[in-house]
């Protein structure tokens, strides 16, 4: 790999993961409501205390205290749920790492309880983020006040930056 000091500073390697630990993990990343039968072998790097994991030297998912998928992912495989949908004048600061405010939240899947992991796209339908819900989707469609989603991965990210 030409930069062995990326995103953490620290030195790694990426190597191919064991039909076995891809049939572990499966059954996490679907539970992210993620379509995952079409993947087939994963690479994975550690780096310090993340572990990125990639497909097609592009990195799909990322584990720092949680799984949590890319929007290369996202956008590759349309999640089938926990979506949310927000209005054009949030997205600028949400693809800079904002939480989401519920007032810029158009749409959102209605099954969306409280700490559940949603995914964040604009009108068009492309995703810039991944967060976690603070608030039930019927709390997120009220046109209240207040944070709704609190981000941990967007568009202009360490992780996102790296590979664009």
């Amino acid at each position: 790999m030409e930069n062995s000091q990326n995103l953490c500073g620290v030195g790694m390697s990426r190597h191919f993961i064991s039909k076995r630990d891809l049939k572990k993990i499966r059954p996490r990343v679907e539970s992210l409501h993620i379509d995952f039968t079409d993947i087939t072998r994963l690479e994975v790097e550690s780096r310090g205390r993340m572990t990125i994991y990639y497909f097609e030297k592009r990195p799909f998912f990322f584990e720092a205290e949680r799984l949590i998928p890319t929007l290369f992912l996202l956008n590759a495989v349309n999640p089938n749920g926990k979506r949310v949908t927000v209005d054009d004048g949030a997205v600028p600061h949400i693809i800079k790492g904002s939480d989401i405010f519920i007032r810029g939240i158009t749409e959102a899947d209605p099954d969306i309880v409280t700490g559940d992991m949603v995914y964040v796209r604009n009108q068009k339908g492309t995703f810039i983020a991944v967060g976690v819900a603070s608030e039930p989707s019927e709390k997120l469609l009220s046109n209240s006040t207040g944070t709704g989603i609190r981000t941990l991965h967007y568009l202009n990210d360490r992780i996102m930056r790296e590979f664009v």
